[in-house]
């Protein structure tokens, strides 16, 4: 089982969103990172854990700060089901 984290893109991307800094697998990044978001999701028969982890996907995805506390604080407790990067190819001017 292979874990991914928050900032398992920023070691192979360009990273202005996230505040600690990671060293860099690339000597130039091939692509930006532009968001990511934390995805939790329930079985469809289980309504009541849906509409729960919907509360906590919109909590934890407000801004960078909650995303990082979350990660730190609350990954093992409540777990997120998937997450999602939006990478940018990265042409340097």
């Amino acid at each position: 089982k292979n874990s991914f984290g928050l900032y398992s893109f920023s070691y192979f991307a360009k990273d202005t969103l996230l505040s600690r800094k990671v060293p860099s697998y690339e000597k130039t990044p091939a692509f930006t990172l532009l968001n990511v978001d934390l995805v939790f999701k329930s079985p469809v028969p289980f309504y009541f854990r849906w509409i729960v982890k919907r509360f906590f996907q919109y909590v934890f995805n407000l801004n960078t700060y909650m995303k990082e506390f979350y990660e730190e604080n609350f990954c093992y407790w409540i777990p997120c089901y998937e997450i999602r990067y939006e990478l940018m190819n990265f042409i340097e001017e």
